[in-house]
């Protein structure tokens, strides 16, 4: 196996980008997550592309044939995007349920993939869908622990504001 151990996860994110990204969006609005209330098409497209990149950008980078370390310096374009991303979303109202499955849905365009090059290679595919499932759960876990911390700061921000308002001017 290569470095990465998801050879042809890696091969298809490069090869179809732009398709991948299209499907991913898609799974997003079929899964009622897409939220044009809360996000213009070109936004969505935006974070969906920058999220992607980084990811394709750290699988090309990392061995991951041990547990997915994203506290690794090689995610860290990942880690940056994420957090802009998680911010934005926050601040407009996107559930923590609908945060990880943002990430989530990025599975369904490349099992759909895998399935069909590694079609005849059923110990390749489980291996391959294993292995991407692990980054992507650890990714969305990631997405999850950075929501919390956005919306605890949001929270504490708001408690002092109210503190602010309910203190008598003397």
């Amino acid at each position: 196996m290569s470095k990465s151990g998801l050879d042809e996860v890696l091969n298809i994110l490069q090869e179809e980008f732009d398709d991948i990204l299209q499907q991913w969006l898609d799974t997003q609005r079929e899964e009622g997550i897409r939220r044009p209330d809360l996000f213009s098409d070109s936004e969505s497209r935006r974070q969906a592309k920058s999220l992607l990149r980084a990811f394709v950008e750290g699988m090309g980078k990392s061995n991951l044939d041990g547990r997915p370390d994203l506290d690794d310096q090689i995610w860290s374009e990942l880690r940056s995007v994420l957090e802009e991303i998680t911010h934005e979303r926050v601040e407009r109202g996107v559930s923590a349920g609908e945060m990880a499955t943002f990430v989530l849905a990025l599975k369904t365009p490349l099992f759909a993939r895998l399935r069909k090059r590694l079609k005849g290679r059923p110990d390749s595919l489980l291996a391959e869908i294993t292995q991407v499932s692990r980054l992507i759960d650890a990714f969305a876990m990631r997405t999850n622990e950075h929501f919390i911390e956005e919306r605890e700061q949001i929270i504490e921000r708001q408690r002092h504001e109210m503190l602010e308002l309910s203190t008598p001017v003397v």
